[in-house]
């Protein structure tokens, strides 16, 4: 029998980037760990004022939706197939599938907002003027410390740094 001894760096090196990114997804998620709210219920009450809910949502690509050349019109996706519609009637494209996936995030991070959560939103190594619209409008504030587009490493270690230097702040000045 032989082995054959493979570093971490190979392995790393074989990696590629594959499938999509839905950053409403993560949002939504993010929203129900840290609410009060079933499934999660651990979650402080949003009338307690004693805290305050922050979340980051970070991307380094635009939304998409994979398309596909079969009756389906896209790969599966969290919700479905485009041609079953579940994210509304209409939206039965991968490309339109995408528009909504955009807008859900607004409408989350709106609602998100209009609850009392302080949103941080960071695009990194991204350069993109349609995320940047939307990430600027899903944060809290369309500048920093509530969104960051970060180029390197060092911007990305920056822009968390300086997140939790606002965090501190705001709970020092409680």
């Amino acid at each position: 029998c032989l082995f054959q001894t493979v570093t971490r760096n190979q392995v790393v090196s074989s990696l590629s980037p594959n499938g999509n990114t839905d950053s409403a997804n993560g949002a939504v998620w993010g929203w129900r760990i840290l609410s009060h709210d079933a499934p999660f219920t651990e979650g402080v009450d949003r009338d307690n004022t004693d805290w305050t809910k922050a979340i980051v949502i970070m991307t380094d690509g635009e939304n998409t939706v994979s398309s596909s050349s079969t009756h389906w019109k896209s790969d599966l996706t969290s919700y479905g197939f485009a041609t079953e519609s579940r994210m509304g009637i209409g939206v039965n494209s991968a490309s339109k599938m995408r528009d909504e996936i955009d807008n859900k995030l607004l409408r989350t991070c709106y609602r998100m907002k209009q609850e009392g959560y302080l949103v941080y939103t960071i695009m990194f190594d991204l350069n993109s003027s349609s995320v940047e619209k939307i990430f600027r409008a899903c944060a809290t504030e369309p500048k920093a410390p509530y969104f960051y587009s970060a180029a390197t490493s060092d911007d990305l270690k920056k822009a968390f740094g300086n997140i939790a230097a606002d965090l501190v702040d705001l709970h020092i000045s409680k």
